[in-house]
This record gives structure tokens, C-alpha cells and sequence, in this order.
């Protein structure tokens, strides 16, 4: 923010914040959206809010990423700007809690420890590279031309959700089943 749009460390602190906010208040209402649809029998429900979480901040994001602005002429750049990213950051929100029950949805428990770990670790790596990459790119061919190209990479995504939309409920089926099969052999004992 400093080097591209003139902004000092201090206003862009303040606007990271409100748009943390954003993005907590995302997850939080975007989980309970969630959880109520799954409630009523929608068990496809999560992996949709997470693939939304996904897809829908795309193009907020990119249009905010190639908006000018410079002080003196903050306005209405800056504006237009922080609005795109909290609409942004706010649905992608929809992925954090989504994503974790989704995961616990589909796994027994005996196994949910090493797939949240090994779920997280390739979250982790892919949140330290992607902005390295991003760093290098933008270094070497300016900020916007490095964050667009980290929007293109967000596209792809989704993809790795549509074979989980696809066999999310055979697969939530087959673990009631085994949940099943164990009540059944404690309710013998």
C-alpha cells in the first residue's frame, strides 16, 4: 500500500483491520448459514458455501487490485477500493468454518487429528508460497501485474471443491454407516 498507492503504514494498518473484520464476520455468519442448511437437510450445503467462499470474491478482488489511487486523491479510489475488498474477504469467508466441517463430516474420528493436520499443512505451505511467488512476481514486474497474477492462481480452486460437491453425500453416507455398524456392535455388548 505504501510503495504502489503512497498510503503510510499507519492508514493501512487501520484498513487491514476493518478488513479482518470483514473477513471474521464472514466466517462466522457464512458457518452458521452452514450449519442451519445442513440442519434442514441440505448436506451438500457446506461444500457449496465453501466453493461460493471460492469463487464469488474473485472478481471484487480483481477490480479492487487495478483501482488507482494516490494521495492527495485518496477519494473516491480508496473508498471504492476497501469496499471491494471487505465484500471480498467477507464471502470468502464462507471457506473457514465450511472447510473444517466438511472435513469432520467425511472422516471418522479416529482419522479427523491426521486429515485436519495434513488438510492444514497443505493450507499452510500454499499460504507461505503463494505470496512468495507473489513477491517475486510483483518485484520484478510491479505490485498490480503480482497480485493479479495471484487472482488467476485463486481460480483454479475450485476445482478441487467440484470433486467434493460431487461425492460429498455418498461419502458422508458411508461414514453414518460405519457409525452405524459400531453402534450396533456396542448396543450387542
Amino acid at each position: 500500500m505504501e510503495k504502489y498507492h503512497g498510503l503510510s503504514s499507519e492508514i493501512t494498518i487501520v484498513i487491514m483491520l476493518l478488513i479482518l473484520i470483514f473477513i471474521i464476520l464472514g466466517t462466522i455468519i457464512f458457518g452458521i448459514i452452514g450449519d442451519k442448511s445442513f440442519r434442514k437437510g441440505n448436506r451438500k450445503a457446506r461444500v457449496k458455501l465453501a466453493l461460493f467462499g471460492n469463487i464469488f470474491p474473485i472478481p471484487f478482488l480483481f477490480v479492487a487490485l487495478i483501482i488507482p489511487f494516490k494521495p492527495p486523491d485518496l477519494f473516491p479510489g480508496l473508498v471504492v477500493w476497501v469496499i471491494l475488498f471487505m465484500i471480498g474477504m467477507f464471502s470468502n469467508g464462507a471457506v473457514n468454518g465450511n472447510w473444517y466441517a466438511t472435513v469432520a463430516d467425511l472422516n471418522l474420528p479416529e482419522n479427523r487429528g491426521t486429515v485436519l493436520a495434513t488438510s492444514n499443512f497443505f493450507d499452510i505451505i500454499g499460504r507461505a508460497i503463494g505470496p512468495l511467488i507473489g513477491a517475486v512476481i510483483a518485484d520484478m514486474f510491479g505490485y498490480v501485474f503480482g497480485m493479479i497474477t495471484a487472482i488467476f492462481a485463486w481460480i483454479f480452486i475450485p476445482f478441487f471443491w467440484l470433486p467434493v460437491l460431487k461425492n460429498v453425500v455418498r461419502e458422508m453416507d458411508e461414514t453414518e454407516k460405519i457409525f452405524a455398524e459400531r453402534l450396533q456392535k456396542l448396543a450387542e455388548k
